[in-house]
């Protein structure tokens, strides 16, 4: 296994080196075990980065879906009304 460096800490700059890796990739110019060692630092940060967008996407469902449950419900007016 490769060693990685230090995790970025946002997801754009995570992105960023993820860019960069396949940029340098993409270019050719590496002999094949730094390509190597590049591909698998990139699927890394590639792990990293769809795990991030998973949670927060899960994390938006989450709120919308408290959100339309809210709007939903009768509020104290309405339910003394019925």
């Amino acid at each position: 296994m490769p060693e990685v460096p230090p995790e970025p800490s946002t997801f754009k700059s995570k992105l960023d080196q993820l860019t960069r890796l396949v940029e340098s990739l993409e270019s050719g110019d590496l002999e094949l075990e730094a390509a190597m060692l590049r591909f698998e630092e990139g699927k890394i940060l590639h792990a990293a980065l769809a795990a991030e967008l998973e949670g927060h996407e899960k994390r938006l469902e989450r709120l919308t879906r408290a959100g339309r449950e809210a709007v939903s419900e009768p509020g104290p007016s309405e339910s003394a009304r019925g």
